[in-house]
């Protein structure tokens, strides 16, 4: 990225024939290893046009072209923006939250979840756990297996058979 802008600015001031910078300040890259600091990230950006003055309020936040904030609020979104990683952190959403939320639609414990017990009824509850885990936490499908003491294509098959069941059933996850 700096050097995308540094060409960018070298072409530009022989252009415009200047000798000073043209950008305030040098490009900055922090590497993000918490989520907490890319929730902190996100509302930072977000609502660096209200406090620049540009819109009034939170409500114009809303309708500012510029800001992806309409989107946490679904009233725009364009398709290249995916919203769904940031709201699932600021849901505080993991494997054990989810587990918890199988097991009350189940009535399977959720300890059960993370057991290698063959029951019809423990295997579908795990399918949905694999199936939420994947699709809505966003975990990959080894990472899943190996929470589950399953394989790849064992989680694979189980996310596939549950996609349909789930919404069969109408399950939600929140």
């Amino acid at each position: 990225m700096q050097r995308i802008l540094t060409g960018y600015a070298i072409s530009f001031n022989r252009k415009h024939h200047r000798h000073s910078h043209l950008f305030q300040n040098g490009y900055k890259f922090i590497l993000r290893r918490e989520d907490t600091y890319l929730l902190e990230l996100v509302r930072y950006i977000h609502l660096n046009p209200l406090r620049a003055g540009i819109v009034r309020d939170i409500s114009g936040l809303e309708n500012y072209p510029y800001c992806g904030l309409s989107s946490f609020f679904v009233k725009v979104s364009p398709p290249w923006q995916d919203t769904g990683y940031v709201l699932k952190e600021s849901k505080g959403l993991d494997l054990e939250s989810v587990a918890k939320k199988v097991g009350k639609l189940t009535e399977i414990k959720p300890h059960d979840l993370f057991s290698s017990d063959r029951q019809h009824s423990t295997v579908q509850a795990r399918s949905l756990l694999c199936f939420w885990a994947y699709e809505e936490i966003g975990m990959t499908q080894p990472e899943v297996g190996s929470n589950l003491s399953m394989t790849q294509a064992a989680v694979s098959h189980a996310i596939k058979r549950e996609r349909g069941v789930a919404a069969e059933n109408k399950f939600r996850l929140f």
